[in-house]
């Protein structure tokens, strides 16, 4: 592929990812409590209940409140009563779970177990 091309799209796609994070940001904890008296973030005692309705017997381990677009984002890990944990979305404003996922833990690369180390490899070369 020609190099010229190759950076107009490298610079294209940072472009395009760039204007997607700067749709969606952090919401400071400065910012909290006037818009939970606006009325555009629910209490956090009610998004975490609603969150925790999902997973009974779960305990909230991380929380992260977003704002994209007018919208407000309420992010939430619970890890249940097995030790599973879930990432859950809710609509910060209502506190309706729009996302529940399972977090699914990497995989660790197997490798098979040998009782004795492969013979060196020699190459004779005249």
């Amino acid at each position: 592929m020609n190099k010229k091309l190759i950076v107009v799209i490298a610079a294209a796609l940072m472009l395009c990812s760039g204007v997607v994070e700067a749709k969606k940001k952090g919401v400071r904890p400065d910012e909290i409590a006037g818009l939970q008296k606006a009325g555009k973030v629910a209490s956090f005692d009610k998004l975490n209940q609603s969150a925790l309705a999902k997973h009974p017997g779960g305990q909230i381990t991380d929380t992260f409140l977003t704002k994209r677009d007018d919208r407000y984002d309420y992010k939430v890990r619970v890890t249940d009563a097995k030790g599973d944990s879930w990432n859950l979305k809710l609509d910060a404003g209502s506190a309706e779970v729009l996302t529940d996922n399972k977090v699914i833990p990497p995989q660790l690369p197997s490798f098979p177990l040998s009782a004795t180390p492969p013979a060196p490899t020699t190459s004779s070369a005249h």
